[in-house]
């Protein structure tokens, strides 16, 4: 779901009620549209909102999450929203799954530098808030849901470091707000990172966006749906199946270096051999 809310409502909930109001008829008419082939194919419908879609604290409001359940006929819904909890804060996403149970939650655990924590280097508070980072990666195992790696907003960026260790998951799903940067390069930068993290994972990419660009990526990085900038829309989109683990997934970035290290020697080898000697007019 692309809700398509502006930064300053994001930030100052000044229409809180409409944007929420806003999701839930955009989930209810987009489950309306993927129940029937879901159901032709044997799948299970899986709703995905974006980074602070939920504008309050989801785990705290039962009704809401009850509403946002009926929205999508019983279909697990994944929500971004802020969440409390020990006197600190954080950007979670959150698994709802029927009747509005609270079935996981992911605390995002790379936080953006000046944006949701202030660095230790800097002695003095800058920021009116700060965010609390979350454990680490994980993999959830939902029914109807399968085994799933979340992120939230920027950690998608990282390479080799979008898996929890030794729980590899069948598809990736990362939510962003994106919204801060207008319409301009910084969404679609953002976006081409989970291509490239398909390809290095072999694990097919959600990408849901409040203000887009939102996409669906499969194992090998084809991108098979987006959406516009600026628009509020939906993507139908079934989720392709996971590759074998690729070497990348293996070995990560120390392959690339082993592999780096090899290529730089064997020039500098061949260079000081006369290998690539050439004599020109």
């Amino acid at each position: 779901m692309q809700g398509n809310v502006s930064e300053d409502d994001v930030l100052g909930r000044g229409d809180a009620l409409h944007n929420f109001q806003s999701y839930l008829t955009q989930t209810t008419e987009g489950v309306q549209k993927a129940l029937p082939q879901a159901r032709a194919e044997g799948r299970s419908v899986v709703v995905v909102w974006p980074e602070s879609a939920f504008p309050g604290i989801l785990d705290e409001d039962e009704l809401a999450r009850r509403m946002i359940s009926d929205a999508a006929q019983g279909a697990p819904v994944l929500v971004g929203s802020d969440r409390r909890a020990d006197g600190h804060w954080y950007n979670s996403l959150e698994a709802v799954g029927a009747g509005g149970a609270l079935e996981a939650i992911y605390d995002k655990s790379r936080l953006v530098p000046f944006g949701e924590y202030q660095p230790w280097i800097i002695p003095f508070n800058i920021l009116p808030a700060v965010l609390t980072p979350g454990d680490g990666l994980k993999t959830w195992d939902l029914p109807h849901i399968g085994r799933v790696g979340p992120m939230v907003c920027y950690e998608i960026i990282f390479s080799g470091a979008v898996v929890a260790p030794g729980e590899r998951p069948h598809w990736l799903v990362t939510i962003s707000n994106d919204a801060w940067y207008g319409n301009s390069a910084g969404p679609r930068q953002h976006l081409a990172t989970g291509r490239m993290r398909a390809v290095e994972e072999g694990l097919p990419v959600i990408f849901a966006n409040n203000r887009g660009v939102s996409a669906t990526y499969n194992a090998v990085g084809h991108e098979e749906k987006r959406t516009v900038w600026g628009r509020e829309q939906t993507i139908l989109q079934s989720i392709s199946s996971p590759l074998p683990p690729t070497l990348f997934s293996r070995y990560s970035n120390v392959g690339v270096v082993i592999v780096s290290f090899f290529l730089i020697s064997f020039s500098f080898l061949s260079k000081s051999r006369g290998v690539f000697k050439r004599d020109f007019p």
